[in-house]
């Protein structure tokens, strides 16, 4: 199952270290905050740009959230597993639903590890263009099964924001897009 952890924006990545270091991997197979890769203007040129996907958690698969959770208390950076409210009952840590771990899947090329961001998976540019009736349509990329959730298309900063549902309350994430522009 893959929980959620709250550590604070700036820190997920001392956090990652300290429970790859700290936590067996009987407990925690697999921890990541994910990246998304976006396209900016910067003094007229078109730069790479990649930024945390969702800044301040970070996601952890475990089989045993019980002995996860009194592990992750002796780690400094812990601020708490989302949904967590008493330390005795296990049924109040909330597991990301299908739903969550398939859009998560899809937006990061299903948990693609990438060595330039420490086995980070990274969210990459979705291509678009325009139909002959001006609509919106997705070429590639993890925006490709997300039509109905996008939300707003902002072609200047190159941004798709799209409407999900993350820990039970409806999230805006900013995606990166391309535009391919129509041949005159």
């Amino acid at each position: 199952m893959y929980y959620v952890i709250y550590v604070g924006a700036g820190k997920e990545a001392l956090a990652e270290n300290y429970i790859k270091s700290r936590i067996s991997e009987e407990l925690c197979e697999r921890c990541f905050h994910p990246i998304r890769h976006l396209r900016k203007k910067i003094r007229g040129e078109w730069k790479e740009i990649y930024q945390k996907l969702i800044p301040g958690y970070i996601f952890i698969f475990s089989e045993n959230v019980l002995s996860l959770y009194e592990e992750l208390q002796k780690i400094p950076l812990f601020f708490g597993l989302l949904g967590k409210d008493d330390p005795e009952n296990t049924s109040q840590i909330y597991p990301l639903t299908d739903a969550e771990v398939k859009w998560l899947m899809k937006i990061t090329g299903n948990f693609k590890e990438v060595s330039d961001f420490d086995g980070n998976p990274v969210s990459e540019l979705s291509l678009i263009d325009f139909d002959e009736n001006d609509q919106v349509r997705v070429l590639s990329g993890p925006l490709t099964d997300f039509v109905g959730k996008v939300k707003k298309i902002d072609l200047h900063r190159r941004i798709a924001m799209v409407e999900v549902d993350f820990m039970g309350q409806s999230t805006i994430l900013h995606l990166g897009i391309e535009f391919v522009q129509k041949e005159e």
